[in-house]
């Protein structure tokens, strides 16, 4: 099961959780169900992808979409 995890793995795995967790809490804290959401993926995937390049294209990919969504949706007011 290890036998895959270098240090770049860890390392890689680890800043993705963290941004992943991060952008949970915001999410949580702001009412942003988008957010949350990717946030929770973003936590996930250093579980489920062994390889440093694909998980740092799908973890862009997500921020990403996240960032273009909050730009073009204009404003919204929580309740």
């Amino acid at each position: 099961m290890l036998e895959g995890m270098t240090m770049g793995v860890i390392i890689s795995g680890s800043l993705i959780g963290l941004v992943g967790f991060f952008m949970f809490l915001y999410g949580k804290r702001e009412g942003q169900p988008l957010t949350l959401i990717t946030g929770l993926v973003l936590g996930l995937i250093p579980m489920i992808m062994h390889a440093i390049v694909p998980m740092w294209i799908v973890s862009g990919a997500l921020v990403g979409c996240v960032a273009v969504h909050r730009r073009y949706s204009g404003p919204t007011s929580v309740a």
